[in-house]
């Protein structure tokens, strides 16, 4: 999530597989280009779990060394082999929303409310007065 007016901005990873994954070893970057940005510590994250990567400005918690761009940008996942696990090229961000796969871990990305370390929820379509008078 990026450009959130409450709380710092955050990439939330999702583990869809039925055991834990470690991560140590593996990357988080915002260039492709130089996808070794950031590496994991020593880190696991549950069966079904989330596990959320703070930005930069985050103090405690587990925080990457870059900060997401509201205007836009790439995130890259590298795995220890150096092969692009996961990447995502995400568009302007609208204050207090996020750019969320739903479902969770294998949906198309859209936004949607964020939902820091649950389940990903789709922002319901914005209709006004005249398009519900008229349907």
């Amino acid at each position: 999530m990026a450009n959130s007016s409450t709380t710092n901005d955050w990439i939330e990873i999702y583990n869809p597989a039925n055991n834990d994954v470690s991560l140590k070893g593996w990357y988080l970057s915002d260039d492709k280009a130089d996808s070794t940005k950031w590496m994991f510590p020593d880190t696991t994250i549950a069966s079904k779990g989330y596990l959320l990567v703070w930005d930069m400005n985050e103090t405690g918690n587990l925080h990457c060394s870059f900060d997401l761009d509201k205007d836009g940008e790439e995130v890259v996942l590298t795995n220890p082999g150096l092969a692009t696990a996961d990447y995502v090229m995400f568009p302007a961000q609208h204050a207090d929303t996020s750019w969320s796969r739903i479902p969770s871990g294998t949906g198309n990305f859209t936004f949607g409310v964020p939902t820091p370390a649950a389940e990903n929820e789709q922002i319901l379509p914005f209709y006004t007065i005249q398009q519900i008078i008229s349907s």
